[in-house]
């Protein structure tokens, strides 16, 4: 008997195992306040994932989180919450605690709210495996001013004045003075010396997984050290720099605010050392950072090269136009657009916004942006084609929108007349109008440009054939 009831017991427990892995990641619903509540209750971290249903990065996460490791080790650790940032109130809500700019953001909370992890881009199955498990260490939290230092009471100098469960553990080799600020190289057989001059770190994987934000005293014994002793004023630059450099291999989105605090103190960003320092840290188009360069692209240029900065703002552009929250308006995306080009930086600009209402479903205002921009770029062919595509293939279309189409098509037919893309939804739009002779006129003229351009015109023959037939 008891060896039945220990089976049905083995049993319920692989079933539910392999139920919780198909599901994936079981997250919970409700207002931010009452996840929290039943995250001190039962004394667990919480995950937090962030995202918005325009947002493609966050669809491929949604289906990691369906993957069977991360199911069950999420499940098992974590209190999980998921917020949908087009949700008003939940996004707001969220937004007053935490700072959400990019999708997907995540976080992982400790009962008491505190941030332990965020990182704000699309993560590995690895990547996401091994934040849950590191935030599983009660000593391990993100913290993100540059200058926070825990003390052995448990709490922050220079930061925000968190409270951590633990305090840290007693330091040995202190320096004699409190205001004495050290840096010293250990050297071992898989890290260098850390070159405070230029900022340039390479660290072994111990000190990559180290515990940073106990002390700025040891960063990892085994690796480097970096000791500094606060007394009441500020960590000098140059140790500031140098720590901005050190978390950014950490990769925990730490290294923005201690980039910030190493630039607060520095009266004349526009040297060789400090643009260097901004082009490895700019994040942002949101940064001061951003627009510096944006205001001193010239100096930028004949230190990195033409290519290099273009490439760095465009990155920096498409991760705002494409993963921000709230997303830019279309007064916002001009600004983005002419700080990459001065030339057509209103029509790339317009485009964009225009693709992604097409995307959001918002007719009217698709409409409404598209006319008011054709009405000052009349010849803008590729704007009537988008605008004709969209109202031809709406589900729901009705003949005044049907009309509208082909109105705009035979306007950039007219403009671009050798676009055989144009000339085939044209043909399209009169066939579901019954226009049987301006169908067959249409695939007549697309098979002798087809023709002239050394192009496939088998398909608009056997067309025309057919309708003769």
């Amino acid at each position: 008997m008891k060896t039945s009831k220990t089976l049905l017991l083995i049993i319920v427990f692989f079933w539910s195992t392999a139920i919780s892995a198909q599901e994936g990641i079981r997250f919970m619903d409700g207002s931010l306040a009452a996840i929290m509540s039943i995250a001190k209750e039962r004394n667990k971290n919480v995950f937090i994932d962030t995202y918005a249903d325009w947002c493609i990065p966050c669809k491929r996460m949604e289906k990691k989180f369906k993957n069977k490791d991360v199911a069950e080790f999420f499940n098992e650790n974590f209190i999980n919450y998921k917020v949908n940032m087009q949700n008003p109130t939940r996004a707001a809500d969220l937004r007053q605690k935490y700072d959400v700019v990019f999708l997907p953001t995540m976080y992982i909370l400790d009962p008491n709210g505190l941030i332990k992890y965020q990182v704000d881009k699309e993560l590995t199955i690895n990547e996401l495996l091994n934040a849950g498990q590191g935030a599983l260490d009660p000593n391990s939290y993100f913290v993100s001013d540059a200058t926070a230092v825990r003390r052995k009471d448990g709490t922050i100098s220079g930061g925000s004045k968190q409270k951590f469960t633990k305090p840290a553990p007693e330091k040995k080799n202190k320096p004699k003075s409190a205001d004495v600020v050290k840096v010293e190289s250990k050297k071992t057989e898989n890290s260098k010396p850390i070159d405070t001059a230029t900022g340039n770190i390479s660290i072994s994987e111990a000190t990559r997984r180290a515990k940073i934000l106990e002390s700025y005293e040891t960063v990892n014994e085994s690796s480097q050290k970096v000791l500094a002793v606060l007394g009441e004023g500020e960590l000098p630059p140059e140790v500031l720099r140098q720590e901005a450099y050190l978390r950014l291999e950490f990769m925990d989105g730490s290294s923005k605010s201690a980039a910030s605090k190493y630039l607060a103190t520095q009266t004349n960003w526009n040297t060789p050392e400090n643009r260097k320092f901004i082009m490895d840290f700019v994040s942002s188009t949101f940064s001061k950072e951003y627009e510096f360069i944006c205001d001193n692209k010239m100096e930028f240029i004949d230190q990195f090269g033409d290519a290099k900065v273009k490439r760095t703002l465009e990155v920096l552009t498409y991760r705002t136009l494409h993963n921000a929250v709230p997303r830019p308006s279309l007064k916002e995306a001009t600004k983005l657009y002419s700080n990459l080009s001065s030339e057509n930086s209103v029509k790339q600009a317009t485009h964009y916004y225009v693709n992604r209402l097409i995307a959001e479903g918002s007719t009217e205002e698709v409409m409404e942006v598209s006319e008011d921009y054709l009405l000052n770029n009349p010849s803008d062919h590729e704007m009537m084609y988008t605008i004709g595509r969209y109202l031809s293939t709406k589900s729901d279309r009705n003949d005044k929108e049907v009309k509208k189409a082909t109105s705009l098509i035979k306007d950039a037919s007219s403009i671009n007349p050798n676009s055989l893309i144009y000339l085939d939804l044209l043909a399209s739009l009169y066939e579901d109008q019954g226009k049987s002779k301006k169908v067959k006129s249409t695939f007549e003229r697309a098979m002798k440009i087809a023709k002239e351009q050394g192009l496939d015109f088998k398909k608009y023959e056997a067309k025309i054939i057919k309708m003769e037939g």
